[in-house]
């Protein structure tokens, strides 16, 4: 059910903060990993900024959940990254989040899957409910991985 996320998400693209100082950052912190892991290159964060600038907070999805991503293709690769806060950061009045999942895809089509499983179980507010309550990366990997 859950098979592109189970295999995409790695503990070491798990990040738990207290607070950060504002959604540009929860951005920049959330892409590290995925920056680190080298399946997207250093200014993806830059340009996931640059069209929340312009385009206005279109990937936050729902309370407390952010999808940071930007299509990037010939530059990036599928791949996932979490970062939790424990005090969520505002775009505007109406758009918040404490659940950064940053993705990106290789091409217009790989990436789908790996969504639609996002969208799947973040639906359910009882799961948004427990990640938001966990404070450790083996929790949130094991309730993500064993859903």
């Amino acid at each position: 059910m859950m098979q592109m996320l189970k295999e995409l998400l790695k503990k070491e693209h798990i990040i738990i903060k207290d607070s950060v100082e504002d959604w540009k950052e929860a951005v920049k912190i959330s892409t590290g990993p995925l920056e680190k892991s080298g399946i997207v290159p250093e200014d993806y964060k830059d340009k996931i900024i640059k069209s929340a600038e312009e385009l206005g907070p279109y990937f936050f999805i729902a309370p407390n959940v952010a999808l940071p991503h930007v299509q990037y293709f010939d530059k990036t690769d599928v791949g996932i990254s979490l970062l939790k806060l424990n005090n969520k950061v505002y775009y505007d009045d109406e758009h918040y989040a404490g659940l950064f999942f940053t993705f990106s895809g290789k091409d217009g089509t790989s990436h789908i899957g790996l969504i639609q499983e996002l969208a799947l179980f973040l639906s359910d507010e009882k799961n948004v409910n427990a990640l938001m309550n966990m404070n450790s990366v083996d929790e949130i990997y094991d309730y993500i991985t064993t859903a």
